[in-house]
């Protein structure tokens, strides 16, 4: 569909709410017990694989006690993590399974099942038993089978690592971690606007994160791992946003590159990145659904630009959940192709898996290596600012309430002079919210990255994610 009709279209059903779920689906939730151990197939017979031992990631706070039930699977000698976590959202029941990137923080791989989907209603038998869309018992611990085969592919060897206290300690030094945390007054709340994530030891310092947010309360900082084949630590994070959920996220960084001397850190003043416009329209939204929808999936590149990527969008005023796919050419930002389907037009198995053929069939046909595995996932694959010295923000002018014009800028850290438009904008709708900045990826084939671009129409319970990708060389065009 024209993304322009369905962001007019959108605009005259937003204030009807999304179906609700039937009574019986309600009723009939089924549990996701944990197993102990899983008989994992191979080539000549099967083999029980362990379970790893859950892991309270907020043990180490007494401020925000929360817990969920968090196992890391194991690490990679390349700077990976596979972890799986089970988290209750809404009365639901979900199993989520990731690969994280330490180097560049980035997510490699992404899946989960819940007890009860909205994009597929389960069917129960006389026992109780939730039945899939073919009539077959639902077995909730496949997702953990596939799993383990996911991590042995991305090299991951099945050895834990001790969850530690801040400060962290490691080849006798001491790193201690500093937020450095600006706030802001959003009608009368007192919120985060934009944070620094410092790691110091012996007055040497560097900067491993640094990011704007728009509905968080609070940021801080649960506790540590290190890496049992390098020198890299993965910090655990806590944010605590709108709506009362309390969440973590990881951050990845070498202990030994990087630092500089403290005194080159101003604390008390992050710079503003200027990744995020938020309009003040009166629009009231779940940073959760944001959370949900702002995901793209890059399945991968061809040798000629062009850029294959997945996402789910919440078909505002439709029902159910568009799952979309895209190839961009990333030369002349010209889309290439486009194609969609709608959970609730689509719901088995064999239908999905005829789009996915469908789609892997396109990637052959333009030279795209990668594969999709799971178009439903909802994974995110990107990799967030800086790339190697550049940062990328907005300029922009807001006209009204329902007016940006916009400019996405990619400029050098050090000489922030050496900069380049990758793209002008002008959005107008009424119900436009926020466009943000999601992050990037790399080509691997040239000096080239695709950033980006969400734009949120709408509220919670009806939004409409609008994704938009841009190409920059990194090489030529900067002033």
């Amino acid at each position: 569909m024209n993304k322009t009709i369905k962001a007019v279209i959108f605009a005259l059903v937003f204030v009807l709410a999304l179906g609700s779920c039937s009574k019986k689906q309600q009723e009939s939730l089924v549990s996701l017990p944990e197993p102990s151990n899983l008989s994992i197939p191979t080539v000549n017979n099967s083999q029980e694989f362990s379970f790893p031992p859950i892991v309270d990631l907020f043990q180490y706070n007494e401020n925000y006690p929360f817990r969920e039930e968090y196992r890391i699977w194991g690490w990679s000698r390349d700077g990976k993590v596979a972890h799986s976590h089970i988290m209750q959202h809404g009365g639901v029941t979900g199993k989520y399974v990731e690969i994280y990137n330490l180097v560049d923080n980035s997510l490699l791989f992404y899946n989960y099942v819940e007890d009860w989907d909205t994009d597929e209603a389960y069917d129960f038998d006389d026992d109780g038993n939730a039945l899939d869309s073919d009539g077959n018992i639902y077995d909730f611990d496949v997702i953990y089978k596939e799993f383990y085969d996911i991590c042995i592919e991305y090299g991951i060897e099945f050895i834990q690592s001790e969850y530690r206290q801040l400060p962290i300690v490691h080849n006798n030094r001491t790193f201690n971690i500093i937020e450095d945390i600006i706030r802001k007054d959003d009608g009368g709340l007192d919120l985060v606007d934009r944070y620094r994530i410092i790691a110091e030891a012996q007055g040497q310092a560097k900067i491993v994160q640094a990011a704007e947010v728009s509905s968080t309360y609070d940021i801080f900082s649960l506790g540590y791992f290190i890496s049992p084949f390098e020198n890299r630590a993965l910090l655990v994070m806590g944010e605590y946003i709108m709506g009362g959920y309390k969440t973590e996220f990881f951050v990845g960084f070498d202990l030994d590159s990087g630092f500089s001397e403290m005194n080159n850190i101003a604390i008390g003043s992050p710079v503003e990145t200027m990744q995020i416009i938020d309009l003040d329209n009166g629009m009231v939204y779940d940073p959760y659904i944001y959370d949900y929808l702002d995901k793209i999936e890059v399945i991968g590149w061809s040798g000629n630009g062009l850029i294959a990527y997945i996402y789910a969008d919440d078909a505002a005023g439709y029902g159910g959940i568009n799952y979309c796919f895209a190839v961009l050419n990333t030369i002349d930002d010209r889309m290439v192709e486009y194609d969609y389907f709608n959970s609730l037009d689509v719901g088995s198995e064999a239908e999905i898996d005829a789009y996915m053929a469908k789609w892997n069939s396109l990637l052959e046909e333009f030279n795209i290596s990668g594969q999709i595995i799971n178009p439903t996932a909802k994974a995110d694959n990107l990799s967030r600012f800086p790339y190697e010295g550049f940062q990328s923000k907005f300029d922009y002018d807001i006209i009204g309430n329902d007016t940006v014009d916009w400019n996405l800028l990619v400029y050098n850290i050090d000489n922030p002079s050496m900069l380049k438009v990758v793209t002008q904008q002008t959005t107008h709708s009424p119900v436009l919210n926020r466009i943000r900045i999601l992050g990037y990826h790399k080509s691997p084939y040239e000096n080239r990255i695709a950033i980006f671009v969400s734009l949120i129409f709408g509220f919670s319970g009806n939004v409409l994610f609008d994704p938009m990708g841009f190409g920059c060389h990194m090489g030529v065009g900067f002033n």
